[in-house]
């Protein structure tokens, strides 16, 4: 079960693409999440050398070889693949998507492990704030 709070702290997002109805909205944290598929990837080191702390990331599906499921890669803001969501993990992440919120990550963790890196992200959604007496 996943618990969801405010993230008040990082409520503004200085995004150049907020949409005007953004504004009344609240950024939820849903979960972390180790990525998976960041071993062995050519160039991984150089590209994760990039990325700093609260980066912001981005969810996209993407069809899995020897799978019928799709999976969830994890791309920074200039498209560069950097994982995927564990399956596990993914199904959460993939209902929201559908539903049409806006999910997104921001990296929390970078350290080397092994022939790659442990990658870990916050998963963050927008919700649209309730008027107060309405709710």
């Amino acid at each position: 079960m996943c618990d969801f709070f405010v993230d008040e702290e990082n409520e503004e997002d200085n995004d150049e693409d907020n949409d005007e109805d953004e504004e009344e909205s609240e950024v939820i944290y849903l979960s972390g999440v180790a990525l998976s598929g960041t071993v062995n990837k050519k160039g991984i080191t150089e590209l994760i050398s990039r990325i700093k702390i609260f980066d912001k990331l981005f969810f996209f599906k993407e069809h899995a070889e020897n799978s019928e499921k799709d999976l969830i890669a994890v791309r920074t803001e200039e498209g560069e693949r950097i994982g995927h969501v564990p399956e596990h993990k993914a199904l959460l992440i993939d209902m929201m998507m559908d539903a049409g919120k806006r999910v997104y990550g921001r990296l929390e963790k970078k350290e080397p492990m092994g022939r790659g890196f442990k990658i870990v992200i916050g998963v963050y959604a927008r919700e649209k704030k309730v008027p107060k007496g309405t709710g």
